[in-house]
């Protein structure tokens, strides 16, 4: 189904409830660099900014990127993933001029192996789209570049406790699925959930 490149037409909700949506995921990117830098430092290694290199998973229009990931300190490299070339453009004109953002790839994420090292993956509102053996094996895929302390970020619609009935809902393509099914995908790709 074909949606305009427009933040609105993205996220499907009003500009409020998005500025909400980049605040709480700043906040919680706050907080998992912290964890990462305390991790760092319990490995003894030397205090350094974190992360270096990003990769913004069905990066969209660059909402997340802009919005979000490049006010991380210390960001030196950020790659996007977008197979969709009217959110790619879009992504590209919202990003132009930052110097940090280095390559927007236009495979899907399903074909897609990635050829750097990253030290976060964020992933919001792209593995409802995307069956569970791709998502195992992206998730598989991914952990073959990740270096040592790094983390995936997913950011997805949830059904109401643990194990609720999913739902799938047909106009959207798209799968909402409990959390309990995420943590065994999660589990099956040979993440832990922190």
């Amino acid at each position: 189904r074909w949606s305009p490149a427009t933040d609105e037409a993205m996220a499907g909700v009003p500009a409020t409830y998005r500025a909400a949506d980049l605040a709480e995921s700043r906040l919680f990117l706050q907080d998992v660099a912290r964890r990462a830098r305390l991790a760092a430092a319990r490995r003894s290694e030397p205090a350094a900014p974190w992360p270096r290199a990003a990769l913004d998973v069905g990066a969209g229009t660059g909402r997340c990127t802009a919005g979000a990931l490049l006010r991380l300190p210390g960001l030196e490299r950020m790659d996007l993933l977008e197979p969709a070339p009217q959110l790619r453009r879009r992504a590209r004109e919202r990003l132009a001029g930052d110097r940090r953002v280095s390559t927007v790839f236009a495979t899907p994420l399903e074909e897609f192996t990635p050829t750097r090292s990253y030290d976060l993956i964020w992933m919001q509102w792209v593995l409802m789209y995307i069956p569970d053996r791709e998502v195992v094996a992206f998730l598989q895929r991914c952990r073959l570049r990740m270096s040592l302390g790094s983390a995936v970020v997913v950011k997805e619609n949830v059904a109401n406790g643990r194990t609720a009935e999913e739902g799938v809902d047909d106009e959207e393509l798209c799968v909402t699925r409990c959390s309990s099914h995420y943590e065994a995908l999660f589990s099956q790709a040979g993440f832990k959930v922190a």
